[in-house]
């Protein structure tokens, strides 16, 4: 239940605008919502999805109601490589991109029906286990931690507490004053 576009003549961001809408919708939202967009990209979409439901039909016998866009992939193709004459003779390079687009379908599984895969393997929708996964307690690295007191350090290396007291104490013996980080904005003085 897939399509493939290859080197369509638009670039990868203009058709990935287009396809973001319609990601994940029901085939016959797409197709309507397609039909009524005014963009470029909407009719290759268009004509994308048509194909892969027209390829479900066909292969899986699966009905356009039951369907939705399961995947919707915008690549970047080759470009083609033009030019702009401009002055003295010279050319400016232009490069006109071109994309790949891929669609996928899936088929959606009414609630509380079971689900067989490819290989054979049971799924019940609607019960889904969650695996809770305990989170490590980090523990800062390094030598600091946030137990430890400020410091702030004088003129001669020796620490010096972040009191008032010790602050005054170490000005009035006559040793250097306490150099201390100005805040932002200010002028110092």
């Amino acid at each position: 239940m897939r399509a493939h576009l290859r080197q369509i003549r638009i670039s990868p961001k203009k058709a990935n605008l287009v396809a973001s809408m319609i990601r994940g919708l029901k085939v016959e939202e797409a197709l309507f919502t397609l039909e009524h967009l005014p963009k470029k990209g909407a009719l290759f979409l268009h004509g994308l999805i048509s194909s892969a439901v027209a390829n479900a039909e066909h292969t899986a016998k699966q009905s356009a109601d039951s369907l939705y866009i399961k995947t919707l992939i915008v690549n970047k193709g080759p470009a083609f490589k033009r030019a702009i004459p401009m002055a003295r003779g010279r050319s400016r390079a232009i490069d006109k991109w071109t994309s790949h687009i891929s669609v996928e379908l899936g088929v959606v599984v009414p609630e509380g029906e079971e689900k067989v895969d490819k290989v054979g393997k049971v799924d019940k929708v609607g019960k889904v286990d969650k695996v809770k996964k305990e989170k490590k307690k980090e523990e800062p690295k390094g030598e600091y931690s946030e137990t430890k007191p400020a410091t702030s350090f004088t003129a001669k290396g020796a620490k010096a507490e972040d009191d008032a007291d010790s602050a005054s104490d170490n000005k009035s013996e006559g040793g250097s004053a306490t150099f201390q980080t100005q805040r932002k904005g200010s002028r110092g003085s």
